[in-house]
């Protein structure tokens, strides 16, 4: 699979999560855009994210969203669990380690 084929991937799922009133597809873009900007432009002399990262990263980041709506993900008075949750999570160490580029090997 291509990378464009997983970014779109990744939109359709968004759109899904709304449309079963779980998570505000608002909020998805800028999870979108941070899994993407390791992929498409590391720091100079890191290399590209792996998509093995990427999906474990996204792997991670819906675990950990899962364990910050234990109580359940049906919408309240207060709002979707999962949007309320969305921000603490993204923002979350054991999430975004997981997108780090790796360093370059330096060319002999």
């Amino acid at each position: 699979m291509s990378e464009i084929q997983v970014r779109y991937a990744l939109v359709r799922r968004g759109l899904a999560l709304d449309q079963a009133n779980v998570l505000d597809y608002p909020t998805m873009p800028s999870l979108l855009s941070y899994h993407w900007m390791f992929v498409m432009k590391p720091p100079t002399g890191y290399q590209r994210v792996s998509m093995k990262q990427l999906e474990a990263a996204d792997k991670e980041f819906f675990v950990l969203l899962c364990e910050q709506t234990r109580s359940g993900i049906k919408a309240t008075q207060t709002g979707r669990p999962c949007d309320l949750a969305f921000e603490k999570v993204f923002n979350c160490a054991e999430f975004r380690h997981l997108l780090q580029p790796r360093m370059s090997q330096p060319d002999r």
